[in-house]
């Protein structure tokens, strides 16, 4: 059975746009998933864009927006919002796993 979230993950991580990205501040990328699961993609992308307008924020908008391209043709995504909003808030272990694994090897 092909899993079509891993397949999400695997766009998201082979991203060069996402993995630019310095790090993703939690608090950002909860208030991102909490826009996205109320709303969807447009009105998340509206969001984003206005952030990036800040310059503390425009890396990680930018990083999101790419994460939301990587998301949009997903339709477990699309009718389940919540696994989107899940994956915008673990973006930080997707993009960098080896990095926030405790005591793990690389």
């Amino acid at each position: 059975m092909n899993d079509p979230i891993a397949q999400v993950i695997d766009r998201i991580q082979k991203n060069p746009a996402i993995a630019q990205a310095k790090r993703f501040t939690p608090n950002f990328l909860n208030n991102v998933g909490e826009v996205f699961e109320k709303y969807g993609f447009t009105t998340t992308r509206q969001y984003l864009k206005d952030k990036a307008e800040r310059s503390e924020l425009t890396d990680q908008a930018k990083a999101v927006l790419a994460a939301l391209d990587c998301m949009e043709d997903c339709e477990s995504i699309r009718r389940h919002p919540a696994i989107g909003r899940l994956l915008i808030k673990t973006l930080n272990q997707i993009v960098r796993p080896n990095k926030n694994r405790q005591g793990g090897q690389r």
